[in-house]
């Protein structure tokens, strides 16, 4: 059965209640006026900047798998540090935390950044690394998010194009919590910037070395490379409404949306005439566009004649529309279903329903699914695209001990 890549949104849903009416005692003014003291990932759900230091007590308060003590298994990988939660799947199996390492160096040579690959302290990029939290909905592979940090509720609601934390650390070559702080716990740079959950009860394959897997596997660097590409701005942050998921006091987007386009050619996005086109953006189609249904809801199904594109220079390819919008789905990945090149030919052993393709091209798709069919573990040249037009520079091969991983 495949199984959905956005589901655990749902859980975080549900959580953003709770988290909210902890916050009073929590929160400590650690930025100027505190206008930076609550951060946010890409569902939209908010934490407050104190919980996400390295010497937290708990280091993320909506996760029940941490711990009272600072975490010291830890992985240093090319521009990031990922830090594994004692007693989560990544803790406990070498084999899970040895594959999310690899993923973040193969990143860290597939992007040029002025950030040091040297194993110096200064300006790393940290990551959590968790279990998915038992609440989340039965089946959900892994999820991931990168951290947002941007004034609360500023005057002009909408602000354009925001980048996470670890797209600012990527870009600037600067510790992206620099200049936030004022009475910083432990130093700008001793806060997380993003997150990693994986579900221990899923049957994972952690071995590279083949790309041929039992049929009941789920291929672990695939999954998880997917997932740390949505922390690279490979996500939109547009709700069903057409409001940013922080709301529509801080209708801020990604860059990713600023690509969008509806079935009739019009931007999703647009500011006012003569704005620069990374501001002041608001909704600009219809929301039939973004899949309006709230009954009949088919998951999985893009219906291509109406499906929004992502188009730039570089490539134009459909983006996953289901007629009932999913919030962290929709939008956020690519449709293989509709576009594929016509060099591709899926392994005849490899069937899908509905199409020849669906799922099985993009690791940037939707769904993922057990078994060989499945093991997609590098981007393909369209997600590459993507990176270059959000900002990156990007170099043309990806590296990796892998199989299958590499590209040249």
């Amino acid at each position: 059965m495949k199984k959905q890549l956005f589901t655990l949104v749902i859980l975080f849903l549900l959580l953003t209640g709770k988290l909210t009416a902890q916050f009073t005692n929590t929160i400590q003014t650690i930025t100027p006026n505190g206008v930076f003291d609550i951060v946010y990932d890409r569902f939209g759900n908010q934490y407050p900047l104190v919980n996400l230091s390295l010497s937290a007590a708990r280091p993320l308060s909506n996760s029940p798998y941490s711990v009272s003590s600072v975490i010291t298994n830890s992985c240093r990988a090319g521009y990031f540090d990922l830090y594994f939660a004692p007693g989560s799947y990544f803790d406990l199996n070498s084999g899970a935390a040895n594959i999310l390492c690899e993923i973040y160096k193969n990143i860290s040579g597939f992007i040029s950044s002025p950030l040091s690959l040297s194993t110096n302290t200064v300006n790393r990029i940290n990551i959590y690394c968790d279990n998915i939290p038992a609440s989340a909905p039965a089946g959900a592979l892994a999820a991931a998010a990168a951290f947002y940090a941007f004034p609360f509720n500023p005057p002009n609601p909408n602000g354009g194009a925001l980048d996470s934390q670890i797209e600012r650390a990527l870009k600037s070559g600067q510790n992206a919590y620099s200049g936030l702080l004022v009475n910083a716990i432990a130093g700008a740079n001793n806060f997380y910037s993003g997150l990693v959950y994986i579900n221990p009860a899923v049957s994972w394959n952690l071995s590279i070395s083949t790309g041929t897997i039992a049929s009941t596997d789920y291929d672990a660097y695939s999954v998880l490379l997917h997932e740390v590409t949505h922390t690279l701005g490979f996500a939109s942050l547009m709700g069903s409404n057409g409001i940013s998921v922080f709301g529509s006091s801080n209708n801020y987007f990604s860059s990713y949306d600023r690509f969008l386009k509806d079935a009739a050619g019009n931007y999703l996005l647009a500011g006012p005439s003569g704005a620069c086109p990374s501001s002041s953006l608001t909704f600009n189609s219809t929301l039939s566009a973004l899949g309006s249904a709230t009954t009949g809801c088919i998951s999985d199904i893009t219906t291509c004649s109406t499906a929004v594109h992502y188009v730039s220079t570089r490539t134009n390819v459909a983006v996953y529309t289901p007629n009932c919008f999913e919030p962290a789905s929709s939008l956020s990945h690519f449709e293989d279903l509709c576009t594929v090149p016509a060099s591709f030919t899926a392994p005849a052993t490899c069937t899908t329903n509905p199409g020849p393709y669906n799922n099985l091209y993009y690791a940037m798709s939707n769904a993922n699914s057990s078994g060989s069919c499945y093991v997609k573990r590098h981007l393909k040249p369209e997600e590459r695209d993507v990176l270059c037009d959000i900002g990156y520079s990007v170099n043309p091969t990806f590296t990796s001990s892998a199989v299958s991983a590499s590209v040249n």
